[in-house]
């Protein structure tokens, strides 16, 4: 008996000893994470190593209890010197490999998205956008970057893959690490990229009034043209009140008119169709896309002027590149686009879609099939018209 009174005694000091551990192992880590929050809130990130940085980046991202976050993406990739059979691996390749993987997603990338080195072979990304829009962006970052370095990127989104800092980085971590086994160049968490929510369709308009879809262009998706004067001065006020720039990308189709007396107004519907497809893939929630007159659109972004002409010139390539089906024919479709914005050009909504546009001529008087900022030297009237049908 007194063998087993010990024995019980002592299994109970055990179980207290690792419970007392266990506490004050989770105490120091709440202090330690604590007072590294707030390093991260004073903008002092000294003493801290790039993977914390990132991980702060994370808690930052999901904000505290008094707000809901918004869905955003989470990549951790891995970057390595492309393969070339030769025993070149060296510590310089491999530096530049990660140098030149960062400065490709910071391209492709939109300003709010985060691109951090997590270590010096890894980068982290904070996406500013949703999973239904990432399989496209994916893939463009893996194209840009392919030139330059072998990339594996591990994938999840908040909050389908989870809610917390540390199971969203253990998540993309695993889809990482399976990237690297399967020879993959991007994996994501889970079973996949999380399935949309799905939604009841809109309900048909009545047929007693017979009235179109009162906010969206129904050959586009986009809005309308008489919403967007009001959507537009709205994010510019939100934008100027917040110190934040915007910018309006203003894309018409060259050679409208030619495909409609050709082959009907069926065939630009189907025109406008793909290139309001091609935009919408590389639009966010935050930006605003509109239908802005019979060939042409209008897409605001919540970025400075020169960023802006870099997303047009990437999505005028896209449009470029992409083979429309019309009948028996295949059309390769070309754009003009003009960009103004704040605070480069104004701060007046109405002012920046007519600078926009009217940078939009200039391009097309220069041959068409190109992308212009707005310079003061251009005319401000053209003789087209002045600001988009209806716009304000």
């Amino acid at each position: 008996m007194p063998a087993l009174a010990f024995i019980t005694e002592f299994f109970i000091f055990l179980l207290v000893v690792a419970g007392a551990f266990v506490l004050l192992t989770l105490v120091a880590s709440f202090l330690r994470f604590y007072f590294l929050t707030q390093q991260l809130a004073r903008a002092d990130t000294t003493g801290l190593n790039a993977q914390e940085v990132f991980t702060l980046r994370v808690v930052q991202q999901l904000g505290g209890l008094h707000q809901e976050p918004e869905p955003f993406t989470l990549m951790l990739v891995d970057c390595g010197p492309v393969s070339t059979g030769e025993s070149e691996g060296t510590d310089n390749a491999a530096a530049a490999a990660v140098t030149a993987t960062e400065q490709c997603f910071k391209e492709q990338l939109r300003h709010k998205d985060l691109v951090l080195r997590r270590s010096d072979t890894q980068l982290g990304v904070i996406g500013q956008f949703i999973p239904s829009q990432a399989g496209p962006i994916l893939e463009r970052l893996v194209n840009g970057a392919s030139a330059r370095a072998e990339v594996r990127i591990g994938v999840v989104s908040y909050p389908a893959h989870g809610t917390g800092t540390q199971a969203l980085i253990d998540a993309a971590e695993t889809a990482l690490a399976t990237a690297r086994a399967q020879g993959q160049p991007y994996c994501w968490g889970g079973e996949g990229p999380p399935a949309e929510p799905e939604t009841e369709p809109a309900p048909p308009p009545a047929e007693s009034t017979g009235r179109p879809h009162a906010m969206v262009d129904e050959v586009t998706g986009a809005l309308k043209a008489e919403r967007l004067g009001a959507a537009l001065a709205k994010m510019v006020a939100r934008q100027r009140t917040a110190g934040d720039p915007v910018s309006v990308v203003y894309c018409s189709i060259d050679h409208f008119r030619q495909y409609i007396n050709h082959y009907q107004q069926a065939a630009g519907d189907t025109v406008c169709q793909a290139i309001a497809t091609v935009l919408a893939d590389d639009t966010r929630d935050t930006d605003i896309l509109a239908r802005a007159d019979e060939a042409d659109f209008a897409l605001v972004l919540d970025c400075a002027p020169a960023h802006a002409l870099q997303v047009a010139r990437r999505l005028a390539a896209q449009i470029k590149r992409q083979p429309i089906q019309l009948e028996s024919r295949t059309l390769n479709v070309t754009v003009s686009m003009g960009v103004a914005g704040h605070p480069n050009h104004t701060g007046q909504a109405r002012e920046m879609l007519e600078f926009a546009r009217t940078a939009m001529w200039n391009a097309r008087a220069r041959g068409a099939n190109l992308c212009l900022a707005y310079e003061a030297s251009m005319l401000k009237h053209d003789t087209t018209g002045q600001t988009p049908k209806d716009a304000f």
